[in-house]
């Protein structure tokens, strides 16, 4: 059997983990969000393009 004290730690990782994850996910949704609203003028002021690299290409 676990002890205590073992259990506490991994409860305390998967607590720690699934919070850090939301946290990122809030994060990258919101950025994501503010990119899409941004006029397509800033983004090219902000020398930024609507397209993915693909490797070996230019865009």
């Amino acid at each position: 059997m676990i002890s205590i004290l073992s259990q506490e730690r991994l409860i305390g990782v998967a607590l720690g983990t699934a919070f850090t994850a939301s946290v990122l996910f809030q994060n990258r949704r919101a950025m994501h969000c503010q990119w899409i609203r941004l006029p397509k003028e800033q983004m090219i002021a902000k020398n930024c393009s609507y397209k993915f690299a693909v490797f070996g290409t230019k865009l």
